[in-house]
């Protein structure tokens, strides 16, 4: 997920993810924001209360220009899903259903 930790939307997609955290089977979760929005991420942890939940221990900012050269995104939250063998499945972004987006996490 890149999200922006001052990002409602974002805050709300995380509050989701939690009420359904025991359906991460074999789903990976990685929570990537810009690394000039670092200083917004304990805010951020803290709001969503998500500092000790193991769901999202995989959280941090891209040092590089990593998600502008992989990711092409317009609205925040964008949710990449990929499979097994680390290719793109689906990508949602911005304000979007989270059924849509359930029925891709085993």
């Amino acid at each position: 997920m890149i999200f922006s930790p001052e990002c409602d939307h974002c805050e709300h997609m995380v509050d989701s993810m939690k009420m359904i955290a025991d359906k991460f089977k074999t789903t990976q979760l990685l929570l990537v924001a810009e690394d000039r929005n670092k200083q917004y991420m304990g805010g951020f942890i803290t709001k969503t209360g998500i500092g000790s939940h193991p769901l999202f221990q995989k959280i941090g900012t891209n040092k590089g220009e990593l998600i502008f050269a992989i990711y092409t995104y317009k609205i925040l939250p964008q949710i990449n899903f990929y499979n097994s063998k680390h290719l793109l499945e689906k990508t949602f972004e911005g304000n979007y259903p989270f059924d849509s987006v359930k029925m891709f996490i085993r």
